[in-house]
């Protein structure tokens, strides 16, 4: 019943075309703003503690950050990427870093490296964010694909684009378990943000063997994130981070992220910034020290 309906509703769309003109020169953001719509209101992102990031909250960002000033060579990542709007602007805001997928001799091998990790919600085998994630890139590289349309282009795409960047992580703890993770010259995200469910985590990394990863001793998620975030930058690497107002009232957080960081900016986010919640929120931008 599902594949019959999405075949309706593209046959639909193939006539509204044919009767009004094509799609093609939509712009990108209202079709990302679909996607958002779509996922918004989602009761599993609500309880995961995931708020999907309005897209001038991620433009913001990515113009704050130093991706424009990176060579080849560095490593990008959001390591709760959703359906990848940090990771997608940000290659596609900056001429640098879109460049590097271009193809070369009818390969594709950007020199920048970029990955995004999502857990996705507790339900069995659901990809769901991943699969957006990837839907949302072909929206973001629909120039370069009509440019290069090649099967030898396309398949080289696929292979170092789509199936490199956005990565999803089937095991209970996510993100949180890759720990070994190669530094990154920049992280952009916005974590999940729950108390409760929290030490059950906690404790999951702590039968892994990976508690000597997480000791700053904050509380919440959000405190794992932040943690996870600051060790996996390198000396000298940058930060922005979306968090509650929460995690800048924890003593042990504060003490840790002024240890290892330089901190650039507190940003203060209006109320309702994220649809689903209406805690008070920040960006906090960052460079290791």
């Amino acid at each position: 019943s599902q594949a019959r309906l999405f075949r309706e509703v593209l046959s639909d769309l193939q006539a509204y075309s044919d009767k009004n003109g094509s799609f093609k020169y939509i712009q990108r953001e209202f079709k990302t703003r679909l996607y958002e719509s779509f996922l918004r209101q989602e009761a599993g992102y609500r309880f995961l503690g995931q708020y999907l990031t309005p897209r001038n909250v991620v433009l913001a960002m990515v113009a704050m950050s130093s991706a424009d000033s990176l060579a080849p060579g560095a490593r990008i990542c959001d390591p709760f990427c959703g359906v990848g709007g940090f990771i997608l602007e940000t290659i596609v805001g900056n001429a640098n870093i879109y460049s590097e997928f271009e193809p070369r001799n009818g390969v594709v091998n950007p020199g920048i490296t970029l990955l995004g990790f999502d857990k996705g919600t507790d339900e069995k085998d659901d990809e769901r964010t991943i699969i957006l994630a990837k839907a949302n890139m072909l929206i973001y590289f629909s120039d370069l694909l009509v440019k290069y349309n090649s099967p030898i282009y396309l398949k080289a795409f696929s292979d170092n684009a789509f199936n490199k960047v956005f990565n999803l992580m089937r095991s209970n703890l996510g993100t949180f378990g890759r720990v070994d993770e190669e530094p990154f010259d920049l992280i952009l995200t916005n974590p999940p943000y729950v108390t409760s469910g929290s030490n059950s985590l906690k404790r999951a990394i702590e039968e892994e063997g990976l508690s000597e990863h997480y000791t700053a001793g904050g509380r919440g998620t959000e405190s794992l994130a932040v943690e996870w975030v600051i060790r996996h930058l390198k000396p000298g690497g940058s930060a922005l981070v979306v968090v509650p107002d929460g995690l800048l009232n924890q003593t042990n957080m504060l003490r840790f992220i002024k240890r290892e960081c330089i901190v650039r900016a507190v940003v203060s986010l209006p109320p309702r910034t994220f649809y689903a919640t209406p805690k008070k929120t920040y960006i906090i931008s960052l460079t290791k020290k």
